[in-house]
């Protein structure tokens, strides 16, 4: 026996095999998109991770990196304030302490920032400060002996190591300041007294530097710097990489198209598979009735190969160099 199914005037046919096929077709695509969506969220997923363990190493590298050039810019401060403050001691005993009288401008600050250079003056202007009121304090000629160190011991005067250099300083310069006999003009065996000369190369410990000490200084002085530019590039290249990585993992937190697929899917989800599904048993189905379940699916169709399209153009884009 054949069951015939005819087409009648009024509009009016069997429309379960309509129902069934939309239903079977709908489900195939959102299947097979669903799996493509499914591995592609997996693979972003795989990415992400590899991205997450890439920037902890990175991290623990950026750490090293940031303690070596900490170190070093600590190293090259400690010694470029040094320098500042020996260019800085004559002015500043001249001044009294004063450093307001200060020209900043003739004295070469090297790479240190306006924060420590002012450190350094304020630490500099409070030793000659301390110097000139220990020397006061004392109520002494200026005369012999020549060592500040001597003159401490006899004077019992407390001075701190890191202040000699600046107490022997005020010390010279109150002894060249020092008031003197008239009777005497000339130092011992008749030879005339030698003022003291402002020298940047005189040590006020040890007399005259050698070039070759000068020469010593500068070299370890360049090592320095370039030993801290190096570390301050690691750092920065390296600071660079891990937010560049950083960018990448919030790219791939949202990726492009794939909520707008997940949507499209859903609705034909709905309009092709549930709806169809929920109007079986069917035995009739105005043409009406046809187009209102036929519409929705063939507009989500549409939209699928749209998004399809999309992603195909926004994927040869983005493999362009």
């Amino acid at each position: 026996m054949f069951h015939v199914v005819s087409y009648n005037s009024s509009g009016m046919d069997n429309a379960n095999w309509l129902l069934s096929a939309l239903a079977q077709t709908a489900g195939a695509l959102v299947a097979i998109v669903g799996g493509f969506l499914v591995s592609r969220l997996v693979g972003l997923s795989s990415q992400r991770n590899g991205l997450l363990a890439r920037v902890a190493a990175l991290k623990k590298r950026l750490e090293a990196a940031d303690h070596k050039e900490s170190a070093a810019r600590k190293e090259l401060v400690g010694w470029e304030k040094d320098l500042l403050a020996s260019s800085l001691l004559w002015d500043l005993v001249e001044a009294g302490g004063d450093s307001t009288k200060l020209n900043l401008d003739e004295h070469n600050t090297h790479t240190l920032i306006d924060e420590e250079v002012a450190e350094c003056v304020r630490e500099s202007s409070d030793a000659v400060t301390r110097a000139f009121a220990a020397f006061r304090a004392s109520e002494v000629e200026y005369g012999s002996p020549d060592k500040v160190e001597e003159f401490a011991s006899a004077h019992n005067l407390s001075i701190r190591k890191e202040d000699l250099r600046t107490f022997s300083a005020v010390y010279r310069h109150l002894k060249r300041n020092a008031p003197r006999p008239k009777s005497r003009t000339t130092g011992l065996f008749g030879i005339p007294e030698v003022p003291l000369i402002r020298n940047p190369t005189i040590d006020l410990l040890g007399g005259m530097t050698s070039m070759q000490e000068q020469q010593f200084d500068a070299t370890l002085h360049n090592n320095m710097i370039a030993d801290w530019k190096s570390a301050s590039h690691g750092t920065s290249m390296l600071r660079h990489e891990c937010e560049s990585l950083q960018d990448s993992i919030e790219e791939l937190g949202r990726p492009s198209g794939l909520a707008g697929s997940a949507i499209i899917l859903a609705y034909l989800c709905a309009s092709g598979v549930v709806v169809p599904l929920s109007l079986l048993p069917s035995e009739h189905l105005s043409v009406a009735g046809k187009w209102a379940v036929l519409g929705p699916f063939f507009v989500g169709l549409v939209a699928l190969l749209w998004n399809l399209a999309w992603s195909i153009r926004h994927l040869g884009r983005g493999s362009k160099p």
